[in-house]
């Protein structure tokens, strides 16, 4: 039984050394060849020292290599990505009326204008989609009409105002004349030009009920987070 298992070893062994001195031979490298067979780099050292590097492979700079590397690196990582991100938006799926509620008032409660002096709704924002969020809403949660809600745009010199306004009418879905007069601000030195850039606008309404009720969620929201807190001696788990 000992003489079989070592003469196994040694035809496995031979078959890995054979294997390896005709990866060698089509240019692979130790890292490479190591991962493919599960044998030390080492021992690669040791059995195919006697095979030259390949013209190809000796005209590969170390740059080369890394830059290769790198490129291997971010194709893994691009990936990983992708897959985190279809996982989790599995686990939205759909909001009931409740959670559309609190989560659009977490929403003004950091994206939104919190002025007791005029008690106007009002966020603003250049994501298309959460400004559509956002509208949705409104309309949804708390019952406001089409025909209440204004858009104010925000751009610099450097943009077009008919285009942006054509582009934010599309993403809003209200008409050019709920559209206020667009604030212009002139483009300083640094300021970043994207293609897919159309300046910022503000969503307005103006209803002190609503934003009395808005300030009231939020309010709500923050009571529950201290009594959680409190009551557990660390914050709620989701």
């Amino acid at each position: 039984m000992t003489a079989f298992k070592g003469l196994s070893r040694i035809r496995r062994t031979r078959h890995e050394y054979d294997a390896a001195v005709e990866l060698r031979k089509r240019g692979l490298s130790y890292p490479e060849i190591s991962r493919e067979l599960r044998v030390s780099k080492s021992t690669l050292s040791l059995w195919l020292r006697h095979i030259p590097v390949t013209l190809e492979r000796q005209r590969v700079t170390p740059s080369e290599v890394f830059r290769t590397q790198g490129q291997r690196l971010h194709a893994e990582r691009l990936k990983k990505i992708a897959l985190a991100t279809a996982e989790a938006r599995e686990e939205v799926q759909s909001l009931s009326l409740r959670e559309l509620m609190i989560t659009g008032a977490m929403l003004y409660w950091a994206e939104g204008t919190k002025d007791p002096k005029t008690e106007t709704f009002e966020v603003a924002n250049s994501d298309p989609v959460l400004v559509q969020f956002a509208l949705r809403w409104l309309r949804e949660v708390c019952g406001v009409p089409d025909h209440k809600i204004h858009v104010q745009m925000h751009i610099h010199t450097d943009l077009d105002e008919e285009e942006c306004r054509a582009f934010w009418m599309a993403a809003t879905q209200l008409p050019r004349e709920q559209f206020l007069k667009t604030q212009i601000k002139h483009s300083s030195l640094g300021h970043r030009k994207r293609r897919s850039y159309y300046g910022t606008v503000q969503v307005r309404v103006w209803n002190r009920q609503l934003y009395r009720r808005v300030q009231g969620w939020i309010c709500g929201l923050g009571e529950w987070i201290t009594c959680a807190r409190s009551s557990t001696g660390r914050a709620a788990p989701f």
